[in-house]
């Protein structure tokens, strides 16, 4: 069994390729580079994980990967965070000020209502695929008319605080 030394490994997987044509050439040998990387002699193993996001992100609020994740995990990341968000009828989340995040919301089913204090903008979120994307340190407050399921994408994925903003919430049924 050998192992695999990346330099080497590519060299050979070029010399696989061979033919006239660059482009081909180029596909040829990158697919030979991951045959040869992700081989069953590969000391590097392509590892699988099956489990139910309702279940395990309990004790991280619904995040799924992110930097506070166990660095052992493959959910371990400190680019980006992925939360599987799921708000029952009625909840309302306190402002918020994040910093210094990009935060993108994807609506999986039911409802979000987002009140953006700096523009005294209400952007609604009620089809599926329905996003909302904004930048860091934008103060808002979301509610949620339904109960509701989100894939929020927020990133860089590095520790940060949370500033309560302390303005009411209104309601917005």
């Amino acid at each position: 069994m050998r192992g695999c030394n990346s330099h080497r490994d590519l060299k050979e997987a070029q010399a696989l390729a061979g033919g006239q044509n660059r482009y081909l050439n180029e596909v040829k040998a990158s697919y030979a580079y991951a045959r040869v990387q992700f081989s069953p002699w590969s000391p590097m193993k392509l590892k699988i994980k099956k489990g139910n996001f309702n279940l395990e992100t309990v004790p991280f609020k619904g995040w799924v990967l992110g930097h506070f994740i166990d660095k052992s995990s493959p959910f371990y990341n400190v680019d980006f965070e992925i939360k599987w968000a799921r708000h029952h009828k009625g909840e309302i989340k306190e402002a918020r000020l994040e910093t210094p995040a990009r935060t993108l919301s994807i609506l999986i089913s039911g409802k979000q209502i987002t009140k953006f204090f700096s523009t005294d903008e209400e952007v609604v979120l009620e089809n599926e695929g329905d996003y909302l994307f904004y930048q860091p340190n934008v103060p808002h407050v979301n509610e949620y008319p339904k109960d509701t399921l989100l894939l929020v994408i927020r990133w860089p994925s590095i520790p940060i605080q949370k500033q309560i903003i302390l303005l009411p919430p209104k309601s917005y049924s």
